[in-house]
């Protein structure tokens, strides 16, 4: 999962991510390892 999100932010930095798009993911991908996790 950090590896994910150090690709995400590479690629907010660079300008091809949008923010609210990079947002989405980040809290979509946290519920998925809250039900993992659960």
């Amino acid at each position: 999962m950090s590896a994910a999100n150090c690709h995400g932010g590479a690629l907010a930095e660079s300008g091809h991510v949008n923010l609210s798009g990079l947002k989405f993911v980040h809290i979509k991908a946290d519920l998925i390892t809250v039900e993992f996790l659960a």
